[in-house]
């Protein structure tokens, strides 16, 4: 089972609701990986 996480940005207007994707990551431990390189959060 792969671990995964999603990052996003949820944007309230008048009656509507967006949600943004702004990037997935790959966690390995406690390593998370977005595009395949290594990145600290």
């Amino acid at each position: 089972m792969d671990n995964y996480r999603v990052f996003y940005d949820v944007v309230i207007e008048d009656d509507s609701c967006i949600v943004q994707i702004k990037a997935v990551g790959h966690k390995e431990h406690n390593t998370l990986y977005i595009g395949g390189k290594e990145v600290q959060i």
